[in-house]
């Protein structure tokens, strides 16, 4: 169908305003801060700033709903992942509480959003995971763009990117 054809690059810039300048209008936000913040350099990612901008609605509204105090919606490198953590100041779900599992009813609220934004994740090649539960943290990692091999760089035959056939030379 017409899905695939929002193939990144991904627009995180636009993505953040969109949530700075709704939050006034969000219910449930009243007198609590948001707070984004994106490192330097982030990598580019190929996917799709619609399937990224339903993850970060559920996350968000996680936060304003069960959460406490700021929201805080960090954007950074990862290590091969561009990484998108959404965190707030409240108690977080308890220790064991399934909190992807999904839900026939929303019990608690957590569950069926948050489900849902998981397997938008997957579909996109990335992964959603709950990474603190103090403060409560979500994070989305997210694939990055290849980059393209410039001219100087070894021949596009060499299949290890880390240039593992040097051995290490261990002093």
């Amino acid at each position: 169908g017409a899905r695939g054809h929002d193939r990144g690059p991904l627009d995180v810039p636009g993505l953040l305003k969109e949530i700075e300048e709704g939050w006034p209008r969000r219910p449930g936000a009243d007198g609590r801060p948001v707070r984004i913040v994106t490192a330097s350099e982030i990598p580019r990612s190929t996917a799709s700033t619609a399937a990224v901008r339903q993850i970060l609605a559920v996350l968000v509204d996680n936060a304003v709903v069960h959460g406490a105090g700021p929201v805080t919606v960090a954007v950074r490198d990862a290590a091969g992942a561009l990484a998108i953590d959404v965190s707030d100041e409240g108690p977080g779900p308890a220790v064991g509480e399934a909190v992807f599992a999904p839900r026939e009813k929303a019990r608690n609220g957590h569950g069926i959003g948050l489900s849902l934004a998981r397997r938008l994740a997957e579909a996109e090649g990335g992964r959603l995971r709950l990474t603190s539960r103090q403060p409560t943290t979500f994070t989305v990692l997210l694939p990055v763009a290849e980059a393209m091999p410039s001219s100087s760089e070894r021949d596009s035959t060499a299949s290890d990117p880390a240039g593992a056939e040097q051995p290490a030379e261990h002093g």
